[in-house]
């Protein structure tokens, strides 16, 4: 998370992997799903607080689906994060990956 917004904001992921959003701006973020501000898109999606600058949130997306998201302090911050299932787009066979989302 940056000044800007989420780096990258659209990212594929294979169901099971654990995203981890890191806050790099001087100013607090809270990464959430969609829609602001009820969170509801993809359950337990929501960091329930502030993440201070170097602070980090881990989220594992273990269903296949499409989850939008917001920073909960800054709504026009936005982006999506897209769940496959496992085998889809050659995924299979391949680790979970911890994605760092920051500049």
């Amino acid at each position: 998370m940056t000044k800007g917004g989420f780096i990258p904001d659209n990212i594929v992921i294979p169901a099971g992997t654990t995203v981890r959003f890191v806050n790099t701006d001087t100013a607090p973020h809270w990464p959430a799903s969609g829609v602001h501000p009820i969170h509801e898109i993809c359950p337990g999606f929501d960091a329930l607080h502030p993440i201070v600058q170097g602070g980090f949130y881990d989220f594992t997306f273990r269903e296949a689906k499409i989850c939008p998201m917001h920073d909960h302090i800054n709504p026009s911050f936005t982006g999506i994060i897209t769940v496959e299932t496992p085998g889809y787009r050659g995924f299979e066979g391949k680790k979970n990956t911890i994605f760092l989302i920051r500049s």
